[in-house]
């Protein structure tokens, strides 16, 4: 086979197998499973976990006030991961009997399409049940259906302006005779 033929040929089976997502998309979307979806949403049961894990707290606040009710919050840099840093995010609020946590990692660096395609994987997520432009044309907004009660996966993304960057998250909202 002529040389030419022969990488017309490789180009041609390469662009035949399905898409694979970056080694960084499997990486991230592995560690939003395990920090964020092994359990359902507990702002508790993260910090905890992320404790034992030695992650160093980059940022924390709560406030408590009557308009607003209890917010907290808590945020990790994951810097030891071999595959790149990604920041952890703990949140609760509870306000009139309704609870709201969220559980979220970010990456400024990832591609979100390669995000989703490892999110839409059958063994993981599956199809997205819906997505849309944010109102700014900014970031894409793809959300999965949760394995937990009153819950909420989102994948925002900078797709829509060709930027990196993604954030993952779980939202769990409770409210009270729900």
């Amino acid at each position: 086979m002529k040389p030419a033929l022969a990488i017309t040929a490789g180009l041609a089976a390469l662009s035949a197998s399905p898409a694979v997502a970056s080694d960084r998309a499997e990486a991230l979307v592995g560690a939003f499973q395990r920090w964020c979806l092994s359990a359902a949403p507990s702002y508790d049961g993260l910090e905890t976990r992320a404790t034992q894990a030695g992650l160093m707290v980059e940022h924390s606040d709560s406030t408590n006030t009557p308009d607003e009710g209890l917010v907290k919050t808590k945020l990790w840099t994951v810097a030891n991961d071999p595959t790149g840093v990604y920041s952890l995010s703990d949140g609760f609020a509870l306000n009139k009997g309704k609870a709201v946590t969220v559980c979220e990692l970010s990456a400024q660096d990832a591609a979100g399409d390669d995000v989703l395609q490892a999110l839409s994987r059958t063994d993981r997520l599956g199809a997205p049940v819906g997505a849309r432009t944010s109102e700014d044309g900014v970031q894409r907004l793809t959300e999965f259906k949760s394995a937990y009660p009153h819950s909420s996966i989102l994948l925002a993304d900078g797709t829509p302006q060709h930027a990196g960057g993604v954030i993952l998250n779980i939202i769990e909202v409770r409210e009270p005779g729900r």
